[in-house]
């Protein structure tokens, strides 16, 4: 399943509102006069106020398509789709807010900005786009940035589900897509795999082919194998999440599908192509265990980091274990795009400051990552969660066999 951030994105359909041009002026009047001029000139008529030219309107969704276009070409053009998101966003487009702020949290293409980040998904919330309610969930949840709360993360969740439900029953297929992954997950909701199942359902219906992928995916766990129909049909239709579960049963020859490495190796090539990350991911790994040429698996593993795979990071900045250089500069992204085990390890480069060992530690902690925490009690730092947290972290580290977490 994709996360909710992609799965809103792909809903818009991959112009601009113009005005109307000045109207040329009337050619002046050559005919001979009707009948003679009087001797005393008739007062010249009141001049006609001049219009301003209406404005032209940014049209935001052509904007966000730039983007995403931008942002999933051969090359992935960081940069350029993050100042295309701009203009959607400043258009009031509330996805190209909600993407921008996702390039804006992870620090690719733009400056890394945590509360800018933030800043942008409230925005994109207000303006009907409930990936900016579900991110800023995200968020609070995994604690990427922010401190991890889960009572804040439901009160977010809860504004993506009324923003998604309301869309959905407009008819937009990515809404119902989203909102069916709230019920699949448990965020801010009941589980109820039967409802998401529903929505995903209905989101296929209305057009969304990552809705049918993730509709055939819960039938096949379900126990109807017909899913697998489903699946093929979404990526045939260009279902970037289609092509990419489907790779994965078909490597797998998982839910009692028969296995097939071949095709396996295609779907994910085509997940990859069309823009999903994981399915960029996983054609590399599957390339590196066939004991493929790291000429060919390199490419893939920097385009699924770019695109905000963290596990592509690390394992791109692994291949380069010649070069500590270019490979720390793999690991921060790692990093920042929220992998606590990178954070770690950029702790430990031999570049990095003690200050910047220090904030790079705490930043795995704030995200629960064990190993961090525990060598932040051993130096006598407080912990960077709510004080709860910090207290169930410390039993843990305790009960683990560290001493420093046990006194209190």
């Amino acid at each position: 399943m994709k996360r909710a951030f992609i799965a809103c994105l792909v809903a818009v359909a991959f112009g601009s509102v113009g005005c109307d041009a000045d109207k040329p002026a009337s050619p002046p009047n050559t005919a001979a006069p009707s009948a003679a001029p009087s001797a005393t000139p008739a007062a010249a008529p009141a001049a006609a106020p001049v219009k301003p030219p209406a404005p032209v309107t940014p049209d935001g969704a052509a904007l966000f398509k730039k983007a995403e276009g931008l942002l999933h070409s051969k090359g992935v053009d960081l940069a350029g789709a993050a100042a295309a998101y701009t203009e959607a966003c400043d258009a009031g487009f509330g996805r190209g807010c909600a993407a921008l702020g996702l390039l804006v949290q992870d620090g690719r293409g733009v400056e890394r900005d945590i509360q800018r980040a933030t800043q942008l998904y409230d925005k994109a919330c207000q303006a009907g786009a409930g990936v900016g309610c579900f991110n800023l969930g995200l968020m609070a949840l995994s604690g990427n940035g922010v401190a991890r709360d889960t009572a804040a993360a439901d009160g977010q969740f809860a504004r993506a589900h009324t923003v998604y439900t309301k869309a959905c029953d407009s008819g937009d297929g990515g809404a119902c897509l989203n909102l069916a992954f709230l019920y699949e997950q448990g965020f801010g909701v009941d589980k109820d795999v039967g409802k998401a199942k529903a929505l995903d359902d209905k989101g296929c219906a209305a057009g969304e082919q990552d809705a049918c992928a993730s509709a055939g995916l819960l039938a096949l766990q379900g126990g109807d194998k017909a899913g697998i129909t489903a699946i093929e049909a979404s990526c045939k239709k260009n279902s970037p999440v289609g092509c990419r579960i489907l790779a994965q049963i078909w490597f797998r020859g998982a839910h009692e599908v028969e296995k097939d490495v071949d095709g396996a190796l295609e779907a994910a090539k085509r997940g990859c192509q069309l823009g999903e990350r994981s399915a960029c991911s996983f054609l590399g790994a599957l390339l590196a265990q066939a004991n493929g040429p790291v000429a060919q698996v390199r490419p893939l593993l920097e385009r699924a980091c770019l695109l905000g795979d963290s596990g592509a990071c690390l394992a791109y900045a692994s291949s380069h274990k010649g070069a500590p250089t270019v490979a720390g500069v793999w690991i921060l992204r790692a990093c920042d795009i929220g992998d606590p085990e990178g954070c770690l390890y950029a702790a430990g480069l031999p570049t990095a400051t003690p200050e910047q060992s220090a904030d790079r530690i705490a930043r795995a902690c704030q995200m629960h990552f064990p190993r961090a925490c525990g060598q932040m009690v051993e130096a006598g730092r407080p912990l960077p969660m709510l004080p709860r947290d910090a207290t169930t972290m410390k039993k843990t580290l305790c009960d683990d066999g560290l001493q420093a977490a046990c006194a209190r």
